[in-house]
């Protein structure tokens, strides 16, 4: 027999401010402790997560840390908070259990970060991301690149600046993933 999957979303703290319902959702709704702290606690999603509609689930030490090394690697680790690595991780792990996982999020890092770590996102109140940007570490002054593990943000060579620079954009052809 052929059982199809049953979706679990996955919520960001946009979804919060953007008139999103966890009440008029039959999905399983998740989020994480990260995300409820940065809420305000009247939300829609505040009341939520009280009421047990919506999870709190922390994601796996080994899942932050698969997402922390991929988010290092591809340079975005400036444009997204722990709440976001939190959110991509426990989508990851869900994804990782079997689930068909769909993250909601309005963040644009959110979703870039998302696309290229092969994870399905939906947006609920603004436009969806158009392209993946990928990044490279550059110094502003004498342009010489670092490899995305380089711990400082200054440049051995010249002193300048260290920046997280978009060094190619695909363009997203679709909607979640």
């Amino acid at each position: 027999m052929n059982r199809k999957k049953r979706r679990v979303l996955v919520l960001d703290a946009t979804v919060a401010y953007s008139g999103y319902d966890p009440f008029m959702v039959s999905e399983e709704q998740y989020t994480t402790s990260n995300v409820a702290s940065e809420i305000r606690k009247d939300s829609k999603l505040a009341i939520a997560i009280n009421l047990g509609v919506v999870k709190v689930r922390e994601p796996s030490k080994d899942a932050i840390e698969n997402i922390v090394k991929r988010v290092r690697e591809h340079c975005e680790e400036p444009n997204l908070s722990n709440a976001d690595m939190s959110i991509l991780a426990l989508a990851y792990e869900l994804s990782n259990e079997g689930k068909d996982t769909l993250i909601i999020s309005d963040d644009y890092s959110l979703q870039n970060m998302a696309k290229i770590l092969g994870l399905k996102i939906s947006r609920y109140g603004r436009p969806f991301i158009r392209h993946i940007l990928y990044r490279v570490k550059i110094c502003e002054k004498c342009k010489r690149k670092y490899d995305p593990d380089y711990p400082g943000d200054t440049c051995e060579v010249c002193g300048g600046k260290i920046l997280s620079k978009v060094a190619r954009r695909v363009r997203v052809h679709e909607e979640g993933h």
